[in-house]
């Protein structure tokens, strides 16, 4: 199962984010960075599973920050409409 799971890491293509609401075991960091090198690792010590819950400003800012980080790196689709093209929309 593991090997499974490492490999659809590995062929990964998108940006990804990981917060973990509390420190990870050396370990599960290095092996997250080796299969995943461009891996975004956040740890917020104390906040348990939900994160979201717990520092909901904190985890809006940090996804908005990694959607507008990812969104500067993409190029345009093809056919896409940007929104100086739509109005503002």
């Amino acid at each position: 199962m593991q090997q499974r799971l490492d490999d659809l890491l590995d062929n990964l293509s998108i940006p990804y984010l990981a917060d973990f609401g509390n420190p990870i075991p050396d370990e599960d960091r290095v092996h997250l960075r080796q299969h995943v090198p461009g891996a975004q690792i956040e740890e917020w010590p104390d906040n348990g599973h939900m994160v979201h819950l717990m520092q909901p400003g904190r985890f809006a800012q940090l996804t908005s920050d990694f959607v507008t980080a990812c969104s500067a790196e993409a190029p345009a689709a093809e056919g896409s409409v940007s929104s100086q093209d739509s109005g503002g929309l």
